[in-house]
């Protein structure tokens, strides 16, 4: 959270004719940029020994038990750069999370942009980029003032897809502040008037996200992946 804070207050943006793109502040000395991208290497570093060493003995259990091992590091960060974000002051807590969940991951640079029309792209892990580079990538990436999570979702389906996976492994963490688009649709014309009177509880949920991202996922002949909302807002 300290170090994410540092990196984001030197971000600044700089408006073009078309687009707006982030640069670095002129007060970042090289000196301390050089410094806060050692703490974060460091600190990446250490928490993949301390992972790595769980991981080793959660392993050797399932194995031992006979039960399913489940690894923790197969996940996918779904970084939310909506416009709540910066109004609840959390945006700089979702992209450090987010980078350090993905320097973390089996797929390390891979993320999906959680905005009105969300996107996949990787950052660069060859060591040749810091900290900052990542954090410019991210807001410089594919962002909106909106949250469409069914599109995030087809994002999602289409690199499993593209990677030709027979089973869904990875896990979806979403880093958001808690507010997106279509929740729940009791209608497709997107009309809610007197919606509750037609459709029991169950058909309801049928037209929660969840429940229809499920049946998108079954009918590709996909589970659903494993989620977690992590609402940086609570």
């Amino acid at each position: 959270d300290r170090l994410s804070n540092i990196v984001y207050s030197h971000l600044k943006p700089k408006y073009q004719i078309v687009d707006q793109r982030y640069v670095l502040s002129n007060s970042l000395s090289a000196t301390e940029r050089l410094l806060v991208a050692t703490q974060w290497k460091d600190l990446v570093t250490q928490l993949k020994t301390q992972i790595t060493e769980l991981i080793g003995k959660e392993r050797a259990e399932a194995e031992k038990s006979g039960e399913n091992f489940i690894d923790p590091t197969n996940v996918i960060p779904v970084i939310d750069t909506s416009g709540s974000m910066e109004g609840a002051q959390v945006q700089d807590k979702a992209i450090g999370l987010g980078i350090l969940a993905t320097e973390l991951s089996s797929m390390p640079g891979c993320l999906i942009s959680f905005s009105d029309k969300p996107q996949v792209f990787n950052l660069n892990m060859s060591g040749t980029h810091d900290v900052f580079d990542h954090f410019l990538a991210i807001m410089n990436g594919p962002t909106g003032f909106s949250t469409n999570i069914d599109a995030t979702y087809e994002c999602m389906l289409n690199l499993m897809q593209t990677a030709k996976v027979e089973k869904t492994d990875f896990a979806m963490l979403f880093l958001t502040d808690g507010q997106f688009d279509s929740q729940v649709v009791f209608e497709s014309t997107g009309s809610t008037s007197n919606a509750r009177s037609r459709y029991s509880p169950l058909e309801n949920f049928g037209k929660t996200a969840l429940g229809r991202l499920e049946s998108r996922f079954a009918s590709c002949g996909y589970n659903m992946p494993r989620t977690v909302f992590w609402n940086l807002n609570a």
